[in-house]
């Protein structure tokens, strides 16, 4: 009768595990860059990040979201079809923090990039 208690408890493991590892994957956190969603990266040479206008400039320039440093807190990055939607779809858009600093790009395809940095 407990067999089956450690055999559920193995499974629900495995799920659990799995889920995490999609979520890495969603959000960009591997060091390979793959998948969808925001990665991180060295600023390109003669860029800023001491601003949320420099990243998103980064972003508009390269054609991707990402991170490049140049801020201690919490920064979120996003793109879409309007600079609301690009605001709307940063990182942590929902938190509840504070923005204290946004940066909006459009990049020459029309994509727009938001670089949101909260409190």
């Amino acid at each position: 009768m407990k067999s089956w208690k450690w055999i559920v408890a193995i499974m629900l493991c495995v799920v659990f595990a799995g889920q995490a590892e999609a979520r890495g994957r969603i959000f960009g956190r591997r060091s390979s860059g793959g998948g969808g969603g925001s990665s991180y990266a060295a600023a390109p040479a003669g860029s800023s990040t001491a601003t949320a206008q420099g990243v998103a400039n980064i972003m508009a320039r390269l054609g991707r979201v990402g991170h490049f440093g140049g801020n201690k807190g919490y920064e979120g990055c996003g793109s879409g079809g309007s600079a609301a939607a690009a605001y709307g779809n940063c990182c942590y858009a929902n938190s509840g923090m504070r923005t204290t600093d946004v940066g909006y790009a459009q990049a020459s395809n029309g994509q727009w990039y938001c670089c949101r940095r909260y409190n």
